[in-house]
């Protein structure tokens, strides 16, 4: 099975420990139309894939989304005020949840729907409440959304926890995935025309939470108190019969379109042991597969053909002519805000050296499935990739 691996917690609020997979189907949707919540009509959403940890499936009540006032996009700043507010105030929520509830309720919650949030509740049922509906855990949440003012202190450590935690998955890659993140992370800001929204969105810093500005994050957590009333909404999810190619149905409409630059290569310098640093991985292919909703429906060719396949190369040495290696592709598809991503990447176990990764990656680059890939499978859209990007480590 080829590595299959969302990355929407990349800029969530929880640690990397707190993320597991989490597929839900549409039973999740008949439950709540049964109990008189109202589905969101913010589109279907791709089944998420984060979750508490060992959190059995069972104990989950439901996703949810929270509606919440959106920046100006016009602005970068207001955006990327707006992610790192929603960001914290995720964690203070997580933490808020647990602490008043002594550890029954829980939640997961990330900025992956932005500008809302998206969440996944739980409960730890004992004794004396099983059997009872689990709205305590949903009636929790919601008072903490619309009343709870965190304290000028519990904040700062929120961002600094954020802060710490993107400091260390970009500058210490515990795998070779993480170092494709990281990766991806740095060709975004370069692929994404500057002056878009999801510029903005991919160009945020750990410094922003390091220097976090607590009196303006109360005044928006005021604003989005007074501009809507609160509310936990269960997603719809998208089933196989919805269009990828239809933002009114996929959500994606939520956030306005985000040109890219064309296809081209990218020089990326990486300073060992800074930020972003991408480990052993010299080069990549990167493509772009449209709305995230995509990774629900059937596997394309591409992914297919490539994604932990065994692939042949040939290439000139100056001791062995026409050398011939089979070397094995590695994929990480990964999902930034609505958007669909996918890197290929050669092991670095089996490509030894960098003219054998650039070799295999010129390959994939050259694909005609590859190529269909990043024209979303054929849906029209403007064609993302392939970007073949060259790694250049520097020791400064």
């Amino acid at each position: 099975m080829y590595v299959l691996h969302f990355l929407s917690f990349l800029l969530a609020p929880a640690p990397l420990f707190r993320r597991a997979r989490l597929w839900l189907g549409c039973a999740l949707c008949t439950f709540f139309l049964t109990t008189g919540y109202s589905i969101s009509n913010e589109g279907c959403e791709y089944p998420n894939v984060f979750s508490p940890t060992f959190t059995p499936p069972k104990n989950r009540i439901g996703e949810f989304r929270i509606s919440l006032e959106p920046p100006d996009y016009q602005n970068a700043k207001s955006v990327q005020d707006h992610l790192a507010f929603s960001t914290t105030w995720a964690e203070l929520l997580i933490s808020r949840l647990a602490n008043q509830t002594n550890g029954r309720c829980s939640a997961n919650i990330s900025v992956s729907l932005f500008p809302d949030l998206r969440v996944v509740l739980s409960e730890t049922p004992s004794p004396s409440t099983l059997g009872n509906a689990p709205s305590h855990c949903i009636e929790a949440l919601t008072e903490i959304l619309r009343n709870a003012t965190p304290d000028n202190n519990s904040i700062k450590q929120a961002a600094l926890l954020e802060a710490r935690g993107l400091m260390r998955r970009i500058s210490n890659p515990a795998s070779d995935l993480m170092s494709a993140s990281n990766i991806l992370t740095a060709a975004l800001n370069r692929i994404y025309d500057a002056g878009t929204v999801m510029h903005a969105l991919v160009s945020i810093e750990p410094g922003t939470f390091q220097s976090f500005d607590v009196i303006s994050f109360i005044t928006w957590l005021k604003r989005q108190r007074l501009a809507r009333r609160l509310e936990l909404d269960p997603l719809r999810f998208c089933g196989r019969d919805v269009d990828p190619g239809s933002p009114i149905e996929t959500g994606a409409q939520r956030l306005p379109y985000s040109s890219t630059i064309a296809s081209s290569p990218l020089v990326l310098p990486i300073r060992i042991g800074g930020p972003l640093f991408s480990g052993q991985l010299r080069y990549a292919v990167i493509v772009g597969e449209g709305a995230a909703v995509n990774f629900s429906r059937a596997t394309a060719p591409a992914i297919e053909k490539y994604c932990d396949q065994e692939r042949t190369i040939a290439w000139d040495m100056d001791s062995v002519p026409h050398a011939i290696k089979a070397v094995r592709i590695r994929c990480l598809r990964s999902v930034r805000f609505n958007d669909a991503w996918t890197v290929f990447y050669c092991d670095p176990k089996d490509c030894t050296s960098e003219q054998q990764a650039e070799v295999a990656m010129r390959e994939i680059e050259n694909d005609s499935d590859v190529i269909l890939l990043a024209k979303g499978g054929g849906t029209n859209m403007v064609a993302r990739g392939p970007y073949v990007i060259a790694i250049k480590v520097t020791a400064e």
